[in-house]
């Protein structure tokens, strides 16, 4: 009978710290990329701020030349919505699509990032 007793509370704290790894799990955002377009991004920028992303479009570089202050690279759709991205080594392919993996950030002093975890051509 004590083994039993025992056997169920082992079971019970397991299922406890299950639970409780899974919810702080998904509070992190640690879970499967939400795939979402450039648009949903910029329209849905605050709900989406911290969660990781899958998205895509064609990379840009802006520059001093063009009227930007630093140098940057972001990803933009046809309707030139666009996210800043932060790493991933995005200057090699400058024009060419490419599907993009990494948590979004917004901000309204920088606007919208991505901290490239993944930067796949498509």
């Amino acid at each position: 009978m004590r083994t039993r007793a025992l056997v169920l509370v082992i079971v019970a704290a397991i299922a406890v710290m299950g639970t409780v790894v899974a919810r702080t799990a998904v509070r992190r955002g640690d879970h499967a990329p939400e795939r979402l377009t450039l648009a949903q991004l910029a329209f849905g920028q605050e709900d989406y701020d911290g969660r990781v992303v899958r998205t895509g479009g064609v990379v840009r570089r802006f520059g001093p030349e063009d009227g930007a202050l630093h140098l940057h690279y972001v990803i933009e759709d046809e309707a030139q919505n666009r996210v800043k991205l932060v790493g991933g080594d995005p200057a090699r392919f400058i024009g060419r699509s490419v599907e993009v993996v990494g948590r979004f950030r917004f901000s309204d002093t920088s606007g919208r990032t991505i901290d490239v975890e993944r930067l796949d051509p498509d």
